[in-house]
């Protein structure tokens, strides 16, 4: 193998630890984030995921749709019309 080859498979190598570290970390953290809010959909940086079970937001979303929620003060929401 030369020497290039030999470069490019350490980086690779060591990219692909590194994003097998941050999955690892980011899955133990949604599990911790369950174990202590059961019954709530696990939150990151503030951020929650839920699952549309029904048609009343039909046609913005679909049954089934996942959509990403962060909650805000009732201060901070506008309508716009």
């Amino acid at each position: 193998m030369s020497q290039s080859n030999i470069a490019f498979r350490k980086i690779f190598i060591y990219s692909l630890r590194l994003i097998f570290i941050i999955l690892l970390a980011f899955v133990l953290f949604i599990v911790l984030q369950m174990i202590r809010h059961p019954g709530q959909p696990p939150s990151f940086l503030g951020y929650q995921p839920y699952t549309v079970v029904s048609n009343s937001m039909k046609p913005t979303f679909e049954t089934g749709d996942l959509v990403i929620v962060k909650m805000l003060e009732a201060k901070d929401i506008t309508f716009m019309m």
